[in-house]
């Protein structure tokens, strides 16, 4: 579903999330005084919040042009 000229830059930005999570848990937990506890399921979740977002999206596009062409 994702182009391949974008899948680097996506897999890219998902890597930059995963390593960059335990500073900014550090920096909460240093301003709020919060623990903040990651597990990977949340990394499949993310993951899979944005598949299905991107999905909702083509469709609506999809939608969006099919729908001018029968009107």
């Amino acid at each position: 579903m994702i182009p391949d000229e974008h899948r680097d830059a996506i897999i890219a930005h998902i890597v930059k999330v995963h390593q960059s999570v335990g500073d900014y848990s550090k920096l909460f937990l240093q301003k709020l005084r919060r623990a903040n506890f990651v597990t990977p399921k949340n990394y499949l979740d993310f993951i899979n919040v944005y598949t299905k977002l991107l999905k909702e999206k083509d469709d609506y596009v999809l939608h969006q042009v099919c729908g001018e062409f029968n009107t």
